[in-house]
């Protein structure tokens, strides 16, 4: 079983087809808030008889690069083997990539990453994502960059 969990308290992207776009961001949740989130999610499935939770997807409410202090600490928490202990194979982040400069900011986060395209057309992207500043093949290269470090 997988779990979605939020990273912030709404969203400042404003991607036209997502309710939590529309409320804007309230607020970036703490670490310790996401952790909770998986905590009470493992409780529910244990208690209602689901599968274990064995995966966890940054893919809730808000873009986890807005919050990336905060989000590589509950990765942090979630792939140690004296806490929570899920494989960082199994823990992924899912982003619209806000802009290159906060791709690279993942640089040495052990984990998956997922990026939201909505639309290889930059037109039909800044249309679904009005936030979107930056054209594909910019935010290409950065992924491209991280993967060439080694590091991400």
């Amino acid at each position: 079983t997988t779990i979605c969990i939020s990273s912030q308290v709404g969203c400042a992207q404003g991607c036209r087809f997502c309710r939590t776009g529309h409320m804007g961001l309230l607020r970036n949740l703490e670490a310790e808030e996401m952790i909770a989130q998986v905590v009470h999610g493992r409780r529910l499935a244990n208690e209602l008889g689901l599968p274990k939770v064995l995966k966890v997807v940054f893919m809730g409410m808000g873009e986890p690069l807005a919050n990336l202090e905060n989000v590589k600490l509950a990765v942090e928490t979630l792939s140690d083997l004296h806490r929570m202990g899920f494989a960082r194979k199994r823990i992924q982040i899912s982003t619209v990539a806000p802009s290159p400069a906060q791709i690279l900011e993942l640089e040495g986060l052990r984990c998956g990453l997922v990026w939201s395209v909505h639309s290889a057309s930059d037109f039909l992207r800044r249309q679904l994502v009005p936030t979107s500043r930056y054209s594909m093949v910019e935010l290409r290269n950065a992924f491209a960059q991280l993967l060439r470090s080694g590091n991400g």
